[in-house]
């Protein structure tokens, strides 16, 4: 995507002015620059913190056989060289790999914790999945609710053809930035929130690949509801 960057010295330190929508369209499509400028300051392997018991996250599907420690991992590998992966890491803080308007959302509904794995390919085309861990006490459909409903302020449509369960979004290209395509979506499996993304600078090729990485994402770990069997 060649889209110009956000003027972030325009607010000035201490003084930021409230985004307009187009303000915090260009935000979220430009996430991947926070997530990749961000990757040398995750957190690996912090020790414990008394202050980490409010941000417990027991697993997806508990089995007392198992130790309910690290949220299992619900998404696959996008295909394509890896420009992002959080590794197995469940202390990523949420601003070191989103932007502030996205972390603070996902943070003030619950989230607490994130895993991604992000590839680009030599033609541009950039392809994402990220998992979002909610604490035990807040509600995981808040938390997705909260982030379709940033999307919808920003300009992105809904399909009328998503896929049951699952809240697509997709950006209709500017006329500056010609043949581009931009999808988001979430959905919940269990108490995590699931991301599937994909842009380029082709719109047909980025409709299908989109369309291949929600199918396979979904195939393995279907959309359903904290509590459903």
């Amino acid at each position: 995507m060649h889209a110009s960057e956000p003027d972030v010295d325009a607010a000035g330190a201490g003084g930021r002015r409230p985004l307009d929508a187009r303000g915090v369209q260009v935000l979220l499509v430009h996430v991947l620059l926070a997530a990749v400028a961000g990757a040398a300051l995750l957190i690996w392997g912090a020790g414990s913190d008394p202050a980490d018991a409010d941000r417990k996250v027991s697993l997806p599907d508990p089995d007392p056989r198992r130790p309910a420690a690290a949220p299992a991992r619900v998404i696959g590998r996008p295909a394509g060289p890896v420009v992002l992966d959080t590794g197995l890491s469940t202390n990523t803080p949420l601003a070191s790999v989103l932007p502030q308007v996205e972390s603070t959302t996902l943070s003030t509904a619950g989230v607490v914790r994130v895993r991604a794995i992000v590839t680009r390919q030599p033609n541009g085309l950039t392809l994402g999945l990220w998992q979002f861990s909610v604490r035990d006490k807040s509600k995981p459909a808040d938390a997705l609710t909260a982030i379709d409903k940033l999307y919808d302020s920003a300009g992105f449509a809904q399909p009328p053809d998503g896929p049951p369960g699952v809240r697509v979004r997709h950006q209709a290209a500017r006329p500056e930035q010609g043949n581009l395509g931009v999808y988001r979506a979430h959905y919940l499996h269990g108490h995590e929130l699931i991301r599937v993304e994909a842009y380029g600078s082709d719109k047909t090729m980025t409709d299908a690949e989109f369309a291949a990485l929600i199918g396979a994402q979904t195939a393995a770990w279907p959309p359903r509801e904290s509590g459903d069997g």
